[in-house]
């Protein structure tokens, strides 16, 4: 939607639909990070540049022998990862802004039933200004800080 600047009179885009997906949806809601989504990030911030699929973040937090943060846990954590809870804090991660999920362009498949019905495998990975952001949050105790009103790039007045 394109929306008018009162003061200035310049336009500009402000994204008023979210992402398809209940989880990136919930992401955008997020006011503080968990101890698990921090975990998770913290292996996206040690190698950056890499595109991970759901599958190798897993492997990454058995392998370093990383519990799962469960509800009652106060000192210890005490759970397991499996696949769909991996899946589900990566995708309110997207929703947050903090990981970028991406997609391969192309996948190749001998039989045609199943090049018909595939689809490119997700993976995610983090950007040098998330990265940023990241810490910015862990400074603040994973207290994410956002704002609601958006401001005219050119003269910074309160638009919409």
């Amino acid at each position: 939607m394109i929306v008018k600047c009162q003061r200035c009179g310049a336009e500009s885009e402000v994204e008023t639909r979210a992402v398809i997906g209940e989880g990136t949806r919930k992401g955008k809601d997020i006011k503080k990070l968990s101890r698990n989504k921090i975990t998770i990030l913290e292996i996206f911030a040690q190698q950056r540049n890499l595109r991970f699929a759901v599958r190798e973040i897993q492997s990454k937090l058995y392998a370093k022998g990383i519990k799962r943060w469960r509800r009652g846990d106060r000192e210890q954590p005490s759970g397991e990862w499996n696949y769909h809870l991996v899946q589900a804090e990566l995708s309110l991660l997207v929703g947050a802004g903090l990981i970028t999920m991406t997609q391969d362009s192309k996948e190749y498949w001998d039989n045609k039933e199943q090049r018909d019905r595939a689809r490119p495998i997700p993976r995610y990975c983090m950007t040098d200004s998330q990265e940023e952001r990241f810490r910015e949050i862990l400074l603040q105790d994973g207290h994410i800080s956002f704002s609601l009103i958006q401001l005219c790039p050119r003269c910074g007045s309160p638009i919409g």
